[in-house]
């Protein structure tokens, strides 16, 4: 089993590709509910997670935050938000610590 740590480290990664995919979202002016990768912190998960610009910013709202399939593993953290067959999870304790060092706090 790997690491608390390094399972963090694999949700930032998928994190960061759904910020690249937001950002092309915008850039061509999509509206409508688009896929982004689920956040788990199982590193070979390509599972997807389809959500309107509206809901990815609400996910958004605090660095702590990620994205998963519904019923997809994380080791830290609470569930905060349910729907359409995905939750949003908030980490705490050891792997919101590794979030602030990797993301300098910049959310």
């Amino acid at each position: 089993m790997q690491s608390l740590e390094r399972a963090t480290l694999n949700e930032l990664r998928f994190r960061e590709v759904n910020k690249d995919i937001d950002a092309r979202r915008a850039e061509l002016g999509i509206e409508e509910r688009i896929p982004y990768l689920c956040e788990c912190e199982d590193v070979a998960c390509r599972e997807f997670v389809r959500l309107s610009p509206a809901e990815y910013r609400t996910a958004r709202v605090d660095e702590r935050h990620f994205l998963l399939v519904q019923g997809h593993p994380f080791r830290s953290g609470t569930i905060v938000a349910q729907r359409d067959g995905h939750m949003v999870v908030l980490k705490d304790g050891e792997a919101a610590e590794v979030i602030e060092k990797e993301e300098g706090g910049d959310g």
